[in-house]
């Protein structure tokens, strides 16, 4: 964390929340807004009980969330307050406002995957990602995705960066530091929403040097068809040159001649970071041709100066039953 998001996370320590509680909300109150007991329960890796009471008790005596009923049983939480928004020094951040039923279940799946991944080093606020992409990934700011609001008073205009709000980390391999990408339309929407995002934000996405691209879906077609054009649009001619690739390459064929004992400690830990990456029928052909059983000659002759890589997510809320106010 940098300094602005621990003073954010004191904050709300200082209000009573415990560390855990502390972090796990600020990341919903720049994220989605919106949040289930169970991310939390998932973040803070504990089981229904005291944890969730507590927490609950404390959002009410507060009235910082606004609880909504979903399917019938279970609650979704809207950090609707804007005492909480100043707390964590986003007081005019619109997750506070009222949101469709649509933008709930998109956002409910980021928090699904942000949950299960509590320890990545997600960007928060609009400067965080400003600050971090341009300066440490090189990328113009003119590249960056925008978009323009009119005063409804004056005839005046504020450009939001990154509108959609998808999460955006930061996470280091061995070789490289990648700019991860979370994404999931609503899953009411046709696959042509995140085929017109994707298209919408190519230039953007082409110049990352090293991308990772999360896609959040619980329909295996749409995971499929995204995985597709992802890599029909970025990671083709670039995946057999991604560093990490060819090391987990070598290890999985030392692997395959039982001479996993000549492992070191480093490539332990490389091989159970990387197996949960690579470990997955898009790169059987490349292992093949890394070992010389088929030759796949527009891989080969691939360029080395960025890496790609693509993957799915798949989120557990309950995203299609109804969503009410009680």
């Amino acid at each position: 964390m940098n300094l602005a998001q621990m003073n954010a996370v004191e904050n709300l320590i200082q209000l009573g929340f415990s560390a855990r509680e502390a972090e796990f909300l600020y990341l919903v109150g720049t994220h989605s807004g919106v949040f289930t007991m169970r991310q939390f329960r998932v973040y803070s890796d504990v089981k229904l009980g005291w944890a969730t009471i507590a927490l609950t008790r404390k959002l009410a005596q507060l009235n910082y969330a606004t609880r909504i009923a979903l399917n019938g049983r279970d609650h979704v939480y809207h950090l609707s307050n804007k005492t909480f928004y100043r707390a964590i020094l986003t007081e005019d951040s619109r997750l506070r406002r009222g949101m469709s039923a649509g933008l709930m279940r998109q956002r409910l799946q980021y928090m699904d995957y942000i949950a299960q991944n509590p320890e990545a080093n997600f960007l928060t606020t609009e400067g965080d990602k400003r600050e971090v992409i341009t300066l440490q990934f090189g990328i113009p700011e003119d590249l960056l995705p925008i978009q323009l609001y009119t005063s409804r008073t004056s005839s005046s205009t504020t450009t939001r960066y990154f509108p959609e709000r998808f999460p955006l980390f930061i996470q280091e391999t061995a070789t490289a530091i990648q700019l991860g990408i979370v994404y999931g339309e609503d899953p009411a929407n046709s696959f042509a929403s995140f085929r017109k995002f994707v298209l919408a934000n190519r230039v953007f996405l082409d110049q990352i040097p090293d991308l990772y691209f999360v896609y959040v879906s619980a329909s295996a077609r749409r995971r499929c068809l995204a995985m597709t054009l992802l890599s029909s649009l970025f990671g083709e001619s670039h995946a057999v040159r991604n560093p990490d690739l060819l090391r987990y390459f070598t290890l999985l064929r030392k692997f395959d001649y039982n001479q996993q004992h000549t492992f070191t400690e480093d490539d332990l830990a490389f091989w159970k970071h990387a197996a949960k990456r690579y470990d997955q029928p898009k790169y059987e052909p490349l292992y093949a041709e890394f070992c010389g059983q088929i030759s796949l000659p527009a891989v080969s002759s691939a360029s080395p100066q960025r890496t790609f890589d693509c993957t799915t997510f798949i989120p557990t809320t309950t995203l299609l039953d109804g969503i009410g106010a009680e």
